[in-house]
């Protein structure tokens, strides 16, 4: 296979060794903004893995705690708008489009990422948030260099055409506001292109909800039935109590099987996948007889955590935190201070069954 001449003199230059980061940072945030658009689960002001449900657990951690409280009425909107900037941004750096302007845009991100989800991992080095921002900030000031950049052929079209118009030039050409307007048009076709992609994301999340059911809006509320029982209480309770506190209720009541009463003990837990965010979860029996459920993924770097039957804590087996699941799942030694999230469990004594409440 032959390389054409104008690619071996662009890998030549000083600029093509930033591809492996630029490439890799326009894929990856390409990819995480297309991921949040087909997410049912997260343009959604409540409810698991939603930006809301997110923004409001960066309230207490975040040292801008304050002006995420102040935004938390359009948390929706705010997740809509991160995800078109990340695939925005991701277009701009893989194409070379806006370059210098996607750059500032992952760099000015990746620290509001670094203030809010980041914030609580500690020690900070093992967050990725701050790197990135290190790396947008390299390929800002270096700029594309012409590399595989469409920056440099709409450039080298509009010097072509200036040129054209102007063959004595006699003509003065104002180079600063041409390449004003170039930089207007450029950032104008970028925005463009990436409400383009997102689009076709959400025409694509709108097929895929109606062929699985999912429509993004909060489930019916389960209808009240007889003999609900919460676990060791010897009067009725009348309503849901999410975990770890769990409530009976009749065998009917929607909700993803887990479980059956009698089949739990206290060294063996249940492992399953929540159906709406697909992430892995954990069902265990307390010492105390409780019923407890909590989302599996670390809240430190995403690993699964496994479940120590000599200690009775869940731990991480990649940076070794520590969640406690009879306090709630508290981190209570490792990278991170953030718990666990509790799934909300049904607990129908009547039928003997556990399952995950429908929300």
């Amino acid at each position: 296979m032959t390389v054409p001449s104008s690619l071996r003199q662009a890998l030549r230059r000083p600029h093509a060794a930033l591809l492996p980061l630029r490439i890799g940072f326009g894929a990856t945030f390409l990819y995480a903004g297309l991921d949040k658009l087909l997410d049912p689960a997260f343009l959604q002001a409540t409810g698991r893995a939603s930006i809301g449900q997110q923004m409001a657990g960066w309230v207490s951690v975040s040292p801008i705690g304050g002006l995420v409280q102040l935004a938390l009425p359009y948390a929706v909107a705010i997740g809509l708008g991160i995800a078109l900037a990340e695939v925005a941004i991701g277009l701009g750096a893989l194409l070379g489009l806006a370059y210098r302007l996607a750059a500032l845009g992952g760099m000015v991100l990746s620290l509001l990422f670094f203030l809010t989800a980041s914030w609580a991992v500690r020690p900070f080095y093992l967050g990725n948030d701050l790197p990135y921002a290190l790396g947008w900030a390299t390929l800002l000031i270096a700029g594309s260099g012409g590399v595989l950049a469409l920056d440099g052929v709409l450039a080298t079209r509009t010097a072509s055409r200036t040129r054209a118009a102007s063959p004595s030039r006699t003509v003065p050409v104002d180079l600063p506001a041409s390449a004003e307007r170039r930089a207007i048009l450029t950032a104008g076709l970028l925005g463009v292109l990436a409400l383009s992609v997102a689009s076709v994301a959400g025409v694509v999340e709108a097929a895929l909800g109606l062929r699985h059911g999912v429509t993004g809006g909060p489930a019916p509320s389960p209808t009240p039935g007889p003999t609900e029982i919460a676990v060791g209480s010897p009067s009725p309770a009348p309503s849901f109590v999410p975990s770890p506190t769990p409530v009976s209720t009749p065998s009917a009541a929607p909700g993803k099987f887990l479980a059956r009463i009698a089949d739990m003990t206290t060294s063996r837990p249940v492992v399953f996948q929540d159906p709406f965010t697909t992430d892995p979860g954990v069902l265990l029996k307390l010492a105390d007889g409780r019923f407890v459920a909590y989302d599996a993924v670390c809240t430190h770097a995403g690993c699964t955590v496994e479940f120590d039957d000599t200690t009775g804590y869940l731990v991480c087996p990649c940076h070794s935190a520590v969640f406690d699941p009879a306090r709630a799942a508290k981190a209570i030694d490792g990278p991170t201070f953030q718990p666990l999230m509790a799934f909300p469990i049904v607990v129908d004594t009547v039928a003997g069954t556990i399952r995950l409440a429908a929300e």
